[in-house]
């Protein structure tokens, strides 16, 4: 059951066949399943965290948001105090050191949202996004979500 209109679903259909990457559809209905489920509150506040992981703007989430932007991403130990270049080893988001300089260098590495070259820069829980986490970003979609002890 639906609360699309049959001119929305008809949209929705011609978006599909003209665009099909787009998926227009499917995120339309993962919103209405959110909707009925938790209401539009919670889709806006879904929507808003969504698109901060994946734009990597997560200065914009309130305090509330980064936690439950974190609360379900799979988290990983990490030992305070280490390089950003170590950290990515040492949490194998990196195989090798060589791997994670040449990440860092061509500007594929965000910390908390904001790009990052600096291989020295040591990761403490004063860098912390939200607790004592950090949101290491590779690449346009590999999160990675790291407690620091």
């Amino acid at each position: 059951m639906t609360f699309l209109t049959v001119e929305e679903i008809t949209e929705l259909e011609k978006q599909l066949v003209e665009a099909p990457h787009l998926r227009a559809a499917q995120k339309a209905l993962a919103q209405e399943v959110v909707r009925d489920l938790h209401g539009q509150a919670e889709l806006d506040s879904a929507l808003k965290i969504t698109n901060a992981l994946f734009r990597g703007q997560l200065d914009e989430l309130d305090e509330k948001e980064r936690k439950d932007a974190i609360k379900n991403m799979e988290k990983t130990d990490c030992p305070d105090g280490l390089t950003l270049e170590n950290v990515l080893v040492e949490t194998k988001i990196a195989s090798s050191k060589r791997e994670a300089r040449e990440w860092l260098k061509g500007n594929a590495i965000a910390l908390n949202g904001i790009k990052v070259k600096d291989g020295n820069m040591v990761i403490s829980k004063e860098t912390a996004y939200v607790d004592n986490y950090v949101i290491i970003k590779r690449g346009k979609k590999n999160n990675y979500c790291l407690e620091l002890k």
